[in-house]
Parts: C-alpha cells; sequence; structure tokens
C-alpha cells in the first residue's frame, strides 16, 4: 500500500514545484505575484516556506500555469505544462491515430 504524505511534505511538493515552474518558464516569483494581484514578495514568502497560499491562490498559481491541480501534486509528472498541453492535443485525435502514438510510447520507454 503506497504511504500517505503528510500536510508538510504536500507543502514541500508544492515549494519545490513552483520553483521549478518559475525556472523553466523563466518567469521571476515578483512577476508570478504581481499577475496573481498580491504584494510583489507574495511567491517568494511561499517558496521559502514563510506563507502557503489559500486554496483560491494555488487554483490561482495552477490557472496561471495551466496545469490541472490534481498534475501539480504527482511527483512522477516533471513537466506538468507540457503533459497538460499534450493531454488536450491527444483528445482531438481519432481512435486509430492514438493507438499509433500508444506504440510510439511503448516503443520509446523499452
Amino acid at each position: 500500500m503506497k504511504e500517505e504524505l503528510t500536510v508538510d511534505e504536500y507543502l514541500q511538493i508544492l515549494r519545490d514545484k513552483i520553483v521549478k515552474l518559475l525556472y523553466f518558464n523563466s518567469i521571476s516569483e515578483k512577476e508570478l505575484s504581481l499577475a496573481l494581484d498580491k504584494n510583489s514578495s507574495y511567491i517568494n514568502k511561499i517558496t521559502r516556506g514563510k506563507s502557503n497560499p489559500s486554496m483560491t491562490e494555488f487554483l490561482n498559481i495552477c490557472s496561471y500555469f495551466n496545469i490541472n491541480p490534481s498534475d501539480f501534486f504527482d511527483p512522477d509528472n516533471k513537466n506538468p505544462i507540457m503533459i497538460s498541453e499534450m493531454t488536450e492535443k491527444l483528445k482531438k485525435l481519432n481512435e486509430k491515430d492514438l493507438k499509433l502514438i500508444d506504440l510510439t510510447i511503448d516503443r520509446m520507454l523499452e
């Protein structure tokens, strides 16, 4: 059985994920803070563990990066933005093309 994470572990994942998203998208903590209509040090306080976002602000952060909240905490999802974008594209494909992509992925994982 999979061991459940503690609240502190989830908060650390949240901080780490925000830092990675900022880095990979070349966005500063200040830029994200201002985009969320917050004080310029808002995200910095979160990433340093000095404060935690409300649920509404967490959802706003997910929305800003176009990430599903459940994907945000998936430790196996190293690139949630790209996965989310690809998922939206996959939804538009027919069954034949999806099978081809599935075979390609299987081959790549061998």
